[in-house]
Parts: structure tokens; sequence; C-alpha cells
């Protein structure tokens, strides 16, 4: 056994959950494409094999098998299709989020409920902005969006962190599985009388579009396009709250936020900075209304800084590395960089 496949062998979960930045570092200096053990994967590592792998479905199919997720959603959902299937479940999906659809509509959707959430953060002088804003307000929102706008945003959120337990539990935890399961069983329970309801009566949501364009009985409807509802419920509930938390670690420990007071149109700069493009319009008006009202909202500078870079540490890392390893070396946030961040690029992802 070479030295790097003993250290691939000694790399665990925990590694891995705890900062796996160093471990892809060394593995794509040493062994671009490597197997760990630990999660039964091969790492490929540098961007080039990324790249190539990514952009060629005739060589690498989107399926992975086992598939964690696959399990987790309950079938074969969006990400795990390539070619006609995956392009019908993406057809679904279009005519309720497409870029100029939603941002027609997010302004009226969003920024009552940030107004909202931070009427109740001002005054307290301190103020655990994941928990108690970003999140909630991105999951509230897409919540409506799909047409779940009933469900409060600690079930919403509690789902897609139940979720996320079995979307990635590739070492076949079953501590992981018990709460994964747990999770999907309680959404099949919870949607379908709305299944039901928005068959019946269509309302405009995402969900109710995805059923009407879906083929066969209602069974089989919803058959079809659940287990993508079950990736948006977890990549894209948490997705525009962790961007928007992202961009202010970013403004904040720059000291740049400033600037953004001065000055709110350079939010969208703010937000286009981190290059998270599914996520940037509701990221975009999260931080501008945050940003807005922070000098009405009681809260200390230095108070959010420390709260949110310690919610966001592994967000920020995770950029700052993909930039190191394939642009120019910095660790600093720019405001006004206008670089552009592999793997992103402004491009159109429902999936996502």
């Amino acid at each position: 056994m070479s030295a790097v496949e003993a250290y691939a062998s000694s790399v665990t979960v925990e590694d891995l959950d705890r900062d796996p930045y160093p471990v892809y570092a060394r593995l794509r200096a040493e062994a671009p494409v490597c197997l760990v053990p630990a999660v039964g994967l091969w790492f490929v590592t540098r961007w080039e094999d990324v790249e190539s792998a990514a952009t060629r479905p005739d060589l690498f199919c989107a399926r992975v098998d086992p598939s964690p997720l696959e399990r987790t959603m309950g079938g074969e959902s969006i990400l795990l299709l390539d070619g006609e299937p995956q392009k019908r479940l993406r057809a679904m999906l279009d005519p309720s989020l497409r870029p100029r659809v939603v941002e027609a509509s997010t302004p009226d959707l969003i920024e009552p409920l940030a107004e909202e959430l931070l009427d109740g953060l001002e005054g307290r002088g301190e103020a655990e902005l994941m928990s108690e804003y970003f999140e909630p307000i991105s999951v509230l929102g897409l919540g409506r969006m799909l047409g779940l706008g009933h469900l409060d945003g600690d079930t919403l959120r509690r789902w897609f962190h139940g979720l996320a337990e079995g979307a990635i539990n590739f070492e076949d935890d079953p501590a992981k599985w018990k709460v994964a399961d747990a999770t999907a069983a309680e959404i099949d329970v919870e949607l379908a009388p709305v299944f039901e309801r928005l068959f019946a009566d269509p309302d405009g949501s995402t969900i109710a579009t995805m059923l009407h364009l879906a083929d066969g009985t209602l069974e089989e409807r919803v058959a079809t396009i659940l287990p993508t509802l079950k990736v948006i419920l977890l990549g894209g509930m948490q997705e525009p709250g962790h961007a928007a938390g992202t961009t202010l670690v970013g403004l904040l420990e720059s000291r740049q936020v400033g600037a953004v007071l001065d000055d709110l149109a350079l939010v969208r700069d703010a937000v286009d900075h981190e290059r998270l493009h599914p996520a940037q319009h509701d990221a975009e008006l999260l931080v501008h209304v945050a940003v807005e009202r922070h000098g009405r909202a009681g809260l200390e500078l230095d108070e959010i800084e420390h709260r949110a870079r310690a919610e966001q540490r592994a967000s920020a890392d995770a950029v700052r590395e993909c930039e190191r390893t394939y642009l120019v070396e910095t660790d600093e946030y720019g405001l006004h960089r206008h670089d552009s961040t592999p793997p992103h690029g402004r491009h159109f992802r429902p999936q996502a």
C-alpha cells in the first residue's frame, strides 16, 4: 500500500465532517483520483478531472450505487438522472422556477417575512442569525412557493436537517438512517393531503404545476415527483439562507458592510461574489433587508460577526479553498472582485 493509499484509508467520516479541505488538498497533490474507504467513494479532487466527469454523462452517469440519496428520497430524483428522464422532470419544474418568474414573485414573498423576523429581533442586542433569520426566511419563502405555506419554519428546517442525515450517509450509519427514514416518512404523510388538494384545485405553486405536468394517476404522478420534491426540501430549503449567511460573513470579516449600507445597490455584487447563483435572488433580498435595517435592529456588529462566523465557517472556507486552488492565492472576501469561481457561474439550476 502506497503512502497516499494509507493516508486515504486513515481518513474518517469525522475528519471530513470537521474540515474536508486539508484532505482534498493532499489528495489533489498526491492522488487526484483516490478511493476513500470510510465513505466507499472515489474522490476526484483536481478541477480538470471534475469538469471532465461532470460534463461526460456518457462516461460518468448521475447515478451512484449504492445511493444514500435515492434511499433517503424514496426513488430516483432529478439529481440521479441523465438524458430524457432528467429533462422530463426539469420540464415540470421550469414553469414555476425560471429566473424571470422567481424574480417577479420573490419580493412580495420574501420581504414581508424578512420584516416580520427583523421586528422580532429589534432591540434584543444580539441574535443567532442563521437559526433566527436566514434559515427561517429561506424555508418559509420556498415553502410558500412550493405550495406548503401552511407549514411552520421549524418543521421545514427540521425536515432539511433530517433529510441531510441520510443523503450523505455513505458510511451507512444506522443512527443517521433512523433520523432520515423518520423524516422521509413524516414528509410522505404530511404531503399526501396536499397532493390531493393541489391535484383537484391547482394554485400555480410548484407542486401543483409538477403534478399537472406529470403523467398517470395521482399516485403515479406523486411517485414521479416526490423524490425530486424531497431534494428541493433538502437543498433548496437551505441554499438561499446559507448563501446569504456566507455573504454576510464575508462583508463582516472584510469590514465592507459599511459600503453596502452606503449603497444598497451593492447587495447584488456582495451576493454575486459568492457565486451561489441558484439561490442568488433570494439571498440578495435577505441580505438587503438585513443590512438595510442593521442600524435599527439594535444588534452589535461584533456579536453578529462572531455568531455568523461560527455558523458559516464551513461555507466560507469552501469558497476560499476553491479560490485558492483554481484562481488566485487569496483568503479575503472581495466585494468588487468579479472573477468567476468554479464550479458556479451564471446558470439556471432548478434541481438545486
